[in-house]
């Protein structure tokens, strides 16, 4: 009870704080890369305090990663990426990001349109055109953002990933496969309040079954991995869509910079799922693509492999930022080491 009570407190803090900013502010509708969010000095410190880096808002996040540390190179060896649906909206994002980060990719699309390789994870063939794009591409991870919602396809397509996409990427060569599942109490609570998205719902619980199968780590084969995403909703773009459900970048930042502080989390925590669910922050579709290609790349711990909540995404867009930091201490050290053998060589051959 006291911390609901200091959680009201807060809330109502942030109310007053909160709402006359947005009332007089429009939110640009820019790259989220190029953006760094005013936070609350609250929210900073919560979250200095755990990691030391902000994760109150996807952007806050993505603003934190500079040019620079975009080019970062994951395991001992450089990564090409399949991306599945990378003309859709999540698989549109992560294609461009790859392209900044300039990472080497391949896009597929059911139309192949926009240079993408024409595939339909629906065919008979399918499995063993995964197979072969892997192996001809030399692709080492695999990226699904293929997914259907409110159609008579919806337990096909979703189940796809998984026994199409996940078995061809294995028999393929393929190491990585990253998986965009949708949140366990939407899960849960959908199957029981809407039952039109069973089959969505079934679908999606086969395919992350079957990744699991084929990517999971064991005790004498960690060759293998896989990563899970499990978004409860992505925000972005400039349009409102209703199937599949999505809102505009202005707005979701608005939603999430105010459901995401501490203040309404705290009561958040304590509330069943339904309500619960309701308070939880929307996350960008810039920090998703993010948090899977990290992922793909191999940047992530061996327990980030299912990321079931907005802060573990955050945490894992993140990591990219924290790992170049560390890599450009070692040169720095590198360099100044060479720099002081150096001159102690010079300072030998004047004696």
């Amino acid at each position: 009870m006291m911390k609901i009570f200091i959680g009201l407190l807060l809330l109502f803090d942030y109310t007053i704080a909160f709402l006359p900013s947005l009332r007089h502010h429009q939110v640009k509708a820019t790259s989220t890369m190029s953006i760094v969010r005013k936070f609350s000095s609250f929210d900073a410190l919560i979250y200095s305090y755990h990691r030391g880096i902000d994760t109150s808002s996807s952007r806050a996040v993505l603003s934190s990663m500079s040019a620079d540390e975009n080019n970062i190179e994951g395991g001992d060896e450089w990564r090409k990426i399949l991306v599945l649906g990378s003309t859709g909206f999540l698989g549109s994002e992560i294609v461009h990001q790859l392209s900044t980060r300039n990472i080497p990719f391949v896009g597929t699309s059911t139309s192949g349109r926009d240079g993408t390789i024409q595939l339909d994870l629906t065919s008979t063939t399918a499995q063993k055109d995964i197979q072969s794009i892997v192996t001809t591409e030399k692709c080492t991870a695999v990226i699904s953002t293929v997914g259907s919602i409110n159609t008579s396809n919806d337990l096909i397509v979703n189940s796809a990933s998984g026994k199409v996409a996940a078995r061809g990427a294995r028999d393929g060569g393929a190491r990585t496969f990253v998986f965009i599942g949708n949140d366990l109490r939407v899960r849960q609570i959908g199957t029981k309040v809407i039952p039109f998205l069973n089959n969505y719902m079934e679908g999606k619980e086969q395919s992350e079954r079957i990744v699991r199968e084929c990517f999971g780590r064991s005790d004498n084969d960690d060759k293998y991995s896989y990563c899970i995403i499990r978004p409860t909703f992505i925000y972005g773009g400039n349009d409102f869509g209703l199937n599949p459900p999505r809102i505009t970048s202005s707005l979701g930042s608005a939603v999430e910079e105010l459901l995401g502080n501490y203040a309404v989390q705290s009561i958040s925590d304590e509330l069943p799922d339904l309500l619960s669910l309701a308070l939880d922050p929307p996350v960008s579709v810039q920090a998703v693509a993010a948090a899977s290609i990290n992922a793909a790349l191999g940047l992530l711990s061996k327990e980030q492999v299912e990321l079931d909540s907005r802060t573990s995404i955050l945490d894992a867009v993140a990591v990219s930022s924290l790992l170049e930091r560390e890599e450009r201490r070692r040169k720095r050290r590198n360099e100044e080491e060479d720099g002081d053998a150096g001159n102690q060589e010079e300072e030998e051959e004047r004696k």
